[in-house]
């Protein structure tokens, strides 16, 4: 089994509307964890969850952040012959 981390982080966002320069969020983090299991050789299952607050919304000239929970599932399968065996 294994595990990782990861952290993504946009510092710059500027944005020119009609020749004027908007005032937006700088700081847009997004977060991942992610585990994997390798139950045989031909197989790989993987768990990956972000939590991203890289995203907002403008509402009555309000920007409002929106966090949203990614959460996926990855199963690989290697099935049949290949070049290693002379089956």
């Amino acid at each position: 089994m294994r595990g990782g981390l990861r952290v993504d982080s946009l510092q710059g966002n500027e944005v020119m509307e009609n020749g004027l320069r908007s005032n937006l969020p700088t700081s847009l983090p997004r977060y991942s964890a992610i585990l994997e299991f390798n139950p045989t050789e031909f197989s790989r299952i993987r768990l990956q969850y972000n939590y991203d607050l890289s995203r907002y919304n403008e509402t009555n000239q309000q920007l409002r952040r929106i966090t949203v929970h990614e959460l996926s599932l990855q199963i690989n399968l290697a099935i049949g012959a290949h070049g290693a065996h002379s089956f």
